[in-house]
């Protein structure tokens, strides 16, 4: 295998956890539009807030919007991380290029 095919099997590798993170997030989207977890109160164990607008939901529901949120917020982490990531790696790639080129 030639360092050509290693270099472009390296890249997919570094851009999966990219499509991967927007994925997660993209999709937990939709389950986090519920609102988000609020303290319990003496009426409702397990209440969503939505713009002002408390929802009294089952644990289930509550468990299921919490977990909705964490995967939203490691999903835009986790594609920020990566996309930073392969930029800096074709940032180095150039530079050695333009190196080479020069010598």
């Amino acid at each position: 295998m030639g360092h050509e095919a290693c270099r472009v099997r390296g890249l997919f590798g570094l851009e999966a956890p990219l499509i991967l993170g927007w994925l997660a997030g993209f999709t937990a989207f939709f389950w986090a539009r519920g609102g988000r977890l609020a303290a319990p109160t003496a009426t409702c164990r397990w209440p969503l807030v939505d713009h002002g607008l408390t929802t009294c939901v089952s644990h289930v529901t509550y468990l299921e919007a919490g977990g909705a949120l964490q995967r939203l917020v490691a999903g835009v982490l986790m594609g920020f991380f990566a996309m930073h990531l392969l930029l800096a790696l074709a940032q180095r790639g150039r530079r050695k290029r333009v190196q080479v080129d020069a010598d």
